[in-house]
Order: C-alpha cells, then sequence, then structure tokens
C-alpha cells in the first residue's frame, strides 16, 4: 500500500511541475478536456436493441431470457394494437350514435316547427 502511495505523490509533483513549467499549455489541454467531457455529457445515447448485443458471452438461460422477453414484447404490441383498433371501432360507432340522435333532434324540431306555422 505504501508503494501505491508513493507512486500517487510521484505523479501529482510530476503533473504540478508540468503546470508550474507550462501553464499555458496545460491550460489549453484542460479547456480541450472540459469541452470533450461536455460534448461527451449532452451528445444523446443511442441504445442498442437486444438483437444488437453480444451474445456470445452470455449462457443458454440469459439467450433463452432474451428470446422470451423479445417474444413478450411482440406480443404485447400486438395486444396494444388489437385494442387499439376496438378502441376505434368503438369510438366510430359511438360518432355513428351521435349522428342519428342529431338527426332525430332535427326531425322532432322539424316535425314541431310544421305544427306550429
Amino acid at each position: 500500500m505504501d508503494e501505491l502511495e508513493e507512486q500517487c505523490e510521484d505523479a501529482v509533483l510530476e503533473v504540478c511541475d508540468a503546470r508550474e513549467r507550462y501553464p499555458v499549455q496545460c491550460a489549453d489541454e484542460l479547456t480541450k478536456c472540459l469541452k470533450l467531457r461536455t460534448a461527451i455529457c449532452v451528445e444523446p445515447v443511442a441504445l442498442k436493441s437486444i438483437d444488437s448485443l453480444e451474445t456470445a458471452m452470455l449462457s443458454e438461460e440469459q439467450k433463452g431470457y432474451i428470446k422470451m422477453l423479445q417474444e413478450n414484447v411482440k406480443y404485447n404490441k400486438l395486444c396494444m394494437q388489437a385494442d387499439l383498433n376496438k378502441l376505434a371501432n368503438v369510438a366510430d360507432k359511438v360518432n355513428d350514435l351521435k349522428n342519428i340522435l342529431e338527426q332525430i333532434e332535427n326531425d322532432k324540431q322539424g316535425e314541431i316547427s310544421k305544427l306550429l306555422k
């Protein structure tokens, strides 16, 4: 442990010495480093799909779990699509019923208007 501490102290001393000897270059490198870190931090994250994962290192059990998850996702997507289709059909029927009610109301008002005249 003492050897590791000595190596750390030596490294710190070298960095401090370099900073004292070359302050402009150190400042420039620090600026570059900060800009690069900022660029990395604000870069959008691109997620890879499960298909593109490296599966060579996975056990057969893990591969089975991944396949099961992929199948569950596909099934859930199909179920959601079916539910959306059913919901759209119900919304269409409700709109049709509204139109029929409006027609009935208009017919009633038309008959009442005729009788009143």
